[in-house]
């Protein structure tokens, strides 16, 4: 049992490894003629296996490139520039690095000649450490929508329902500049038509204090900004759809939008029975803080065959079959010339029935064997409200404020029942009736307040920021498990009840100080309070009485 149980560890470590290990292409693109370095190559990367999977990015002001590709594997690397002849190579990726040292790229003397000039969409850009995308480079359906068009950029990437710049989560979406459904990226990008789009500019963000004192803290997020075509600023645009097939499927939606001026109105919504599911992670956040196996003999087992990571109800990682009715408003406007601000609602139900049966047998030696059944029968609802609000309040010139309220409700019903049976020669031996219900509640919820002041003297700033955050959380769960074994018979029935709560508050005051024309002090106090509690009961059933005790 301890060798199985240390080779299981082992492949389980040394697929996470796996999983997560990536690979750097490196090397530096130069002119063959006068061995100059060449800003703003093209490069693309295409796998051998699957064309459709393409990586890629520019080179900077030194000439150098680095792009992030999976750890194995055969890839076709494509130089381009204009002027110059493409140069192709292939590379195969074993380790953590490929180095391809300096690729040199030739004039190509056709294009010095004077001859009529065909113009070609530069599909990316870089700007200092902004990269820029131009839609028009990247081909998508009518109805595609920003997401749709961003999956087509090199380097740009979907995994379990969040988006990806070069690995990295982007974490917000601002639409030509602004706020735009507060944190959550993927729904922000659902709810804009690719038609719309001019640009696509990825940087990283650094916060709210940052930004404002000059004085990068650390705390940047991968950032998506969209640049809206010239006259969009003005109009109503959206779509709706609905459709019906065999077996009562059924799927419908809309997605409307209302701009003018700064004022900017969005409105989308889903239903369907077709498994396509509009989670973010927020939407379950503190609602699965008990854990539960699939296999029956804890409370709180969860259905649908996962685990109670949240991340398992992301798009595409719930099994089973799945009834989804979501719906969204984000509203976004300047009142006057101080004011913006920034207001979203989401709200998210998904009802999961997840069925599967288990039949496996085991071969002891001497023509003997032993066989496993199981049976299991799964029920999940899962309810979420979410509000987000952003006020940023322009003082005077020397004086800013910002508060950045947010709010989350989220409930979980799970239904989970298991036969199981062992059967040896044909003979049962143990069998295994187990039944887990279970009520989750959560609530979580955070503001944070931020005033900023600049001196007199150029680069002389202070700021307050105070941030507080509220999680609470409540667990209900019922086991009724009824397990024989030979002629010994064992009866469990419990009732779980479980209550999480947790605050945090804290303070930042930052100070900066120009000792120069390239250096600068910055001096910070960050003090915070945390209060956790948690408080976890188990009763057993008294048949006399009928109550649990």
């Amino acid at each position: 049992m301890t060798q199985t149980f240390r080779f299981l560890l082992f492949l389980f470590l040394l697929s996470s490894e796996i999983v997560n290990a990536q690979s750097l292409l490196i090397g530096s693109v130069l002119d063959k003629e006068d061995n100059t370095a060449m800003i703003g190559v093209n490069i693309k990367v295409t796998s051998f296996r699957d064309s459709t999977r393409t990586m890629g990015g520019i080179t900077d002001n030194s000439g150098n490139f680095s792009i992030k590709i999976p750890p194995r594997g055969r890839y076709n690397v494509v130089f381009k520039y204009i002027g110059y002849d493409a140069f192709t190579t292939q590379i195969s990726v074993e380790g953590e690095e490929v180095n391809l040292g300096k690729v040199l790229l030739t004039q190509n003397a056709n294009n010095l000649k004077t001859a009529i000039v065909e113009g070609k969409i530069t599909p990316v850009t870089q700007k200092n450490d902004t990269t820029e995308f131009n839609a028009r480079a990247f081909k998508v359906n009518s109805d595609a929508s920003a997401e749709d068009l961003i999956k087509k950029m090199p380097g740009m990437t979907q995994e379990n329902g969040t988006i990806k710049s070069q690995g990295e989560e982007v974490k917000k979406v601002l639409v030509d500049g602004r706020e735009f459904f507060g944190d959550d990226a993927s729904l922000a990008l659902k709810s804009l038509p690719a038609e719309v789009v001019d640009k696509i500019q990825v940087f990283d963000r650094m916060s709210d204090q940052s930004r404002f004192t000059g004085f990068d803290d650390g705390n940047s997020q991968k950032t998506i900004n969209i640049l809206t075509k010239p006259g969009m600023s003005n109009g109503q645009f959206g779509k709706i759809y609905a459709g019906y097939g065999t077996d009562n499927k059924y799927e419908s939606g809309l997605n409307l939008n209302y701009f003018k001026g700064t004022r900017r109105l969005s409105l989308l919504g889903m239903s369907n029975n077709v498994n396509q599911q509009n989670f973010s992670s927020q939407d379950l956040l503190g609602v699965f803080g008990n854990s539960g196996q699939r296999r029956g003999g804890r409370l709180g087992g969860q259905g649908g065959g996962q685990s109670a990571d949240p991340s398992n109800f992301l798009i595409g990682q719930q099994s089973g079959i799945n009834k989804t009715t979501s719906s969204g408003i984000n509203y976004s406007d300047i009142w006057g010339k101080k004011v913006a601000i920034n207001a979203s609602y989401f709200f998210n139900y998904a009802d999961n029935v997840y069925k599967n049966d288990l039949s496996r047998q085991y071969f002891v030696g001497d023509g003997e064997s032993q066989t496993y059944d199981e049976i299991t029968d799964n029920n999940t609802k899962n309810l979420n409200h979410r509000f987000a609000f952003r006020m940023e309040y322009t003082i005077d010139s020397s004086n800013s404020l910002i508060f950045n309220p947010k709010f989350n409700l989220q409930n979980a019903k799970l239904d989970n029942l298991l036969l199981g049976a062992t059967a040896v020669a044909g003979v049962n031996i143990s069998q295994n009736i187990t039944k887990n219900n279970s009520d989750n509640q959560a609530m979580s919820g955070s503001s944070m307040l931020l005033w900023m002041h600049k001196m007199k003297k150029e680069g002389r700033t202070i700021s307050f920021q105070v941030n507080n955050d509220l999680s609470v959380s409540n667990n209900d769960a019922y086991l009724n498990s009824l397990n024989t074994f030979r002629n010994q018979t064992q009866l469990i029935n419990q009732n779980g009840e479980t209550q999480n709560q947790g605050l945090t508050n804290g303070l930042n005051i930052s100070y900066t100080e120009p000792l120069g024309k390239k250096t600068q002090l910055q001096i910070s106090y960050a003090p915070s309070v945390n209060n956790n509690n948690s408080n976890k009961n188990t009763y057993n059933y008294d048949s006399a009485t009928a109550k649990y005790y």
